[in-house]
């Protein structure tokens, strides 16, 4: 296994470098995306859909958040799953003293769809009470703190006739508590963001799209057969010759940490739900298998210097790998870089560094981060059944999905949202 060393590390390093320039021109591409001004006196009636299961600690501060936007004119509907409680009433109390309370709606989810995602069924709840004469939809997650300029900012991108939805993105602060699982995170998300905002995916985190075009594509009924709701968005949209718009000053930062267990089955289901719903999953695919391969040489390569007690080529695949391992890390906070200068509010809340302890970590997750990646991609190939935040589907095709059990939710550490 010698002969390997040279190649394994030129690819290593190679492929490393290959990353450093995705960052650069994702980095390039941002600063060229426009941002949409806000029509100073706008005249559509928005509304916005929650779905919620249990009680999250932040609920009390994105509930207060959506209650004090901006925009003048819209209302808040928010679904929730009491099959742990009434939460309603504990939800209705923490909005008593506020002076909007009367623009916020709670409704229960009661019993839900077996043919598609908890979330789904949530949210065509939150459709069915929608005013007549709302106009325009947004959603976000209960794990997503609004700032009071959210609505109208994501709205303003509507007011392209071209534009048929739009939807901004999210990104993973590690923070300075070293945490294995939180570290994990980050590192993937840096790299899965590019594609996300580059072509466009939806995230349901912040997303908005036309009444008529939700009406006109069929989604609601789409929802009733698909595992999440913005999975198929895109394609809808695309259906009807509207864009999929991607909002640079939508970007929303995420400072929960999570466990090493919840990121792996995090993992499973970010890339499950990108092999049912987004064509760049092949491309997902192949760099997972270029990923795995080196990988596996540098492995090799290393077990074959240690056995032939050739020392210096062991010392090369190690400094190979902390080499790469610092041009992984380089990318990363080149995307930081690029993300924290997409708005004022942004460059705000990223403009504490990281901790050195926090670095350390990054440097030191680069392969776990790789190693999990693969082994999910590879594990999502032929996956059936998956578990959501206690609910367990079977999934035979994109749109043929039934829900087989629920169960109780995860632990807080386990799972960083109570979003359905």
């Amino acid at each position: 296994m010698v002969w390997l060393i040279l190649p394994a590390t030129i690819a290593s390093l190679a492929f490393a470098l290959f990353h450093l320039v995705g960052a650069e021109v994702f980095a390039a591409w941002l600063k060229r995306q426009e941002t949409a001004a806000p029509n100073p006196n706008p005249h559509d009636k928005l509304a916005i859909l929650v779905a919620s299961r249990g009680f999250d600690p932040s609920l009390p501060q994105m509930l207060r958040g959506l209650l004090e936007q901006d925009y003048p004119n819209y209302e808040v509907h928010v679904t929730v799953d009491e099959s742990f409680g009434l939460v309603r009433e504990k939800l209705s109390a923490l909005i008593a003293d506020h002076p909007q309370r009367n623009r916020l709606q709670f409704h229960s989810l009661g019993e839900p769809l077996e043919t598609c995602g908890l979330k789904n069924s949530a949210l065509l709840v939150g459709i069915r009470e929608l005013s007549p004469d709302v106009t325009r939809i947004a959603m976000i997650d209960t794990d997503i703190i609004p700032p009071t300029n959210w609505l109208s900012d994501l709205n303003a991108y509507l007011d392209d006739s071209q534009v048929g939805a739009v939807s901004g993105a999210q990104w993973f602060e590690p923070g300075d508590t070293f945490q294995p699982g939180t570290l994990v995170r980050s590192l993937w998300n840096a790299a899965a963001v590019v594609p996300t905002c580059m072509f466009a995916n939806a995230w349901a985190g912040s997303i908005a799209f036309r009444r008529n075009s939700f009406e006109q594509a069929g989604l609601a009924k789409l929802w009733e057969q698909t595992i999440v709701d913005d999975g198929p968005l895109p394609q809808a949209m695309r259906k009807l010759g509207l864009q999929m718009k991607f909002a640079r000053n939508m970007f929303m930062i995420n400072r929960e940490s999570c466990s090493f267990r919840y990121v792996n089955n995090w993992l499973t289901r970010m890339l499950c739900w990108s092999k049912l719903y987004e064509a760049s999953f092949r491309n997902t695919l192949v760099h997972a298998i270029f990923t795995a391969a080196i990988l596996i040489a540098l492995f090799l390569a290393a077990i074959g210097a240690l056995i032939s007690g050739n020392l210096r080529g062991l010392l090369d695949v190690i400094a190979t790998v902390a080499i790469g391992n610092a041009i992984y890390l380089l990318a990363w906070a080149r995307v930081r870089m690029a993300i924290a200068g997409a708005t004022p509010a942004v460059s705000a809340a990223l403009a504490a560094p990281p901790s050195p302890a926090t670095w350390l970590g990054l440097w030191a997750f680069v392969p776990v981060t790789q190693a999990a990646f693969c082994l999910a991609t590879f594990r999502v190939l032929g996956l059936r059944t998956i578990s959501w935040r206690g609910v367990k589907y079977q999934i035979n095709s994109p749109t043929d999905v039934r829900l087989v059990s629920r169960g109780t939710l995860a632990p807080k550490g386990d799972s960083g949202k109570t979003s359905i």
